[in-house]
């Protein structure tokens, strides 16, 4: 079922696991400063909408959402995405232990508009680690995202696409993708392909490549209805995962 919850604490949850034949449960956790639309970035996925009155996150969110998958030679499997929306107030950062831990995933946002959220990414990052305590920390899919990637066009863009190019190379080469939830674009696509890698990944027993892109993840087949064309769209453009020119939007 999916839906949310809003939460102080958690328990005990079966994460990163086969249910019965068919179902696989990701936990994924959503980082990065407050205002960057972490929150609209869910509720365009989970509800196709958002609000347009901002309303900071207390402590976390939990949200599910299912999806179908179809491996090449593979039967479609079911997987339930548990996204944690977490507070980006420094004051709720002391609970990042029980929210972060169990996380087979981590999309870390920061705002195009906002440099100051650009520059936190780092602590976000190693506040993750120390918390969630991976066994392989260098080998844990983190995933960039840029959000409000409408407002480039209206040239309110702060954070240089050089910019990220450099940080990614940094930190592994992190998967990167621009989104923009008051528009909508790329927000399903973006969920899905992480969706996809952590599938593949975990059918593998953990042996597949780490993506350069979001979108990169090989062996995937899809309705023809639900494929996109992010590859192509980037080609030539210097930055994998980075559209340098989005259709005009409003906001978020």
């Amino acid at each position: 079922m999916e839906g949310s919850t809003s939460l102080a604490a958690t328990g005990s949850l079966l994460l990163g696991s086969q249910v019965g034949k068919k179902n696989f449960i990701f936990k994924i956790v959503i980082l990065g400063d407050s205002a960057v639309g972490k929150t609209s970035m869910i509720q365009r996925y989970i509800k196709k909408s958002m609000s347009q009155v901002y309303k900071p996150t207390i402590g976390a969110d939990f949200h599910s959402k299912k999806v179908e998958i179809t491996l090449d030679g593979q039967e479609t499997k079911t997987v339930t995405l548990q996204i944690w929306d977490t507070a980006g107030q420094e004051r709720y950062q002391s609970l990042g232990v029980a929210f972060y831990r169990g996380a087979e995933a981590c999309m870390m946002v920061y705002d195009i508009t906002s440099q100051r959220s650009f520059d936190n990414l780092s602590q976000w990052k190693s506040d993750f680690i120390n918390k969630a305590g991976p066994r392989e920390p260098e080998r844990f899919p983190f995933f960039l995202i840029g959000n409000k990637s409408d407002k480039a066009e209206e040239g309110q863009r702060k954070v240089s696409l050089d910019d990220v190019e450099k940080w990614r190379k940094q930190h592994n080469n992190m998967p990167y993708e621009e989104t923009s939830a008051m528009k909508g674009s790329n927000i399903d696509e973006t969920f899905l392909s992480v969706a996809e890698y952590l599938l593949k990944r975990t059918l593998e027993s953990e042996t597949t490549a780490f993506p350069t892109s979001i979108s990169g993840v090989q062996g995937v087949s899809r309705p023809q209805s639900n494929q996109f064309a992010l590859q192509e769209q980037h080609k030539g453009q210097g930055l994998q995962g980075v559209e340098k020119k989005r259709n005009k939007s409003s906001c978020c």
